[in-house]
């Protein structure tokens, strides 16, 4: 207990500590039953939904952001039984109602927009990539390895620096975001005063998008096959999962 106290004194430790910290607690994400995530972190989409081990009031927990920074949509499954039924080679054919106006819309509209909108915030990813590389590996091994103060001050150097040219690039971008000045030297300053935060900007970004649709069927036209049929198995077992926990509930006392 000594030795851990002592180490815990180490102001390197406590920077390294309060930066995962900030992180994960800024990358979670509580799902309910019905909802999911589409994300594209410049390597293509992919689909995330709660997890079945981490269940809080009801939601669920879910890491969709650690350590990476990623675009993010927060969509609800409306249809995810019958889609599920229909197989994923099927997904694409079922159509759902977007309201725009008095129009409905298909999924495959959704996605063309989604796209569309992502590709105005891909130009945040790479330094994303840059500040994670360097707070979540670079740091750590300066301070395991003890490398000395100089390469923790280059590091730190380049995280600010970093953060100060997204935050020019947000004033200078703002009406293609879709915000005001003040809005974008918000998100700025915030990523210049809390670096950790730059990692989800995206995502943070992107949550302020009016999204309507399916979670499924708009997954079916962004995602390649195998995680069409990956995510159909997945919301399979956690709709079997739920099903399950609503039978213990509701399984009378025995008097």
């Amino acid at each position: 207990m000594r030795t851990l106290s002592v180490l815990f004194q180490d102001p390197g430790l406590q920077l390294v500590v309060l930066v995962f910290l900030i992180h994960l607690v800024d990358a979670a994400r509580l799902l309910y039953a019905n909802e999911g995530l589409l994300l594209h972190g410049g390597f293509g989409w992919r689909a995330m939904t709660g997890s079945d081990q981490w269940c809080i009031g009801g939601r669920r927990l879910v890491f969709p952001l650690a350590l990476r920074p990623a675009v993010m949509i927060r969509m609800t499954a409306r249809a995810s039984r019958p889609a599920c039924e229909a197989g994923a080679g099927a997904w694409a054919e079922i159509g759902v109602g977007v309201g725009v106006g008095t129009d409905l819309q298909r999924s495959d509209l959704v996605a063309d927009e989604l796209v569309r909108r992502t590709e105005s915030l891909r130009w945040l990813l790479p330094g994303g990539y840059i500040v994670a590389a360097l707070l979540f590996v670079a740091l750590p091994v300066i301070w395991a390895a003890r490398l000395g103060e100089g390469l923790l001050a280059l590091a730190l150097a380049l995280v600010y620096l970093t953060a100060l040219i997204t935050a020019l690039g947000l004033v200078a971008r703002h009406r293609t975001l879709g915000m005001t000045p003040g809005q974008a030297l918000r998100h700025g300053l915030d990523g210049l005063l809390c670096p950790p935060r730059l990692v989800t900007l995206p995502a943070r970004l992107a949550a302020q998008w009016p999204v309507s649709g399916d979670f499924l069927t708009t997954a079916a036209a962004l995602l390649p096959a195998d995680r069409q049929i990956a995510l159909c198995e997945r919301m399979a077992r956690q709709r079997a999962s739920n099903e399950a926990e609503d039978t213990v509930v509701a399984l009378p006392e025995r008097g």
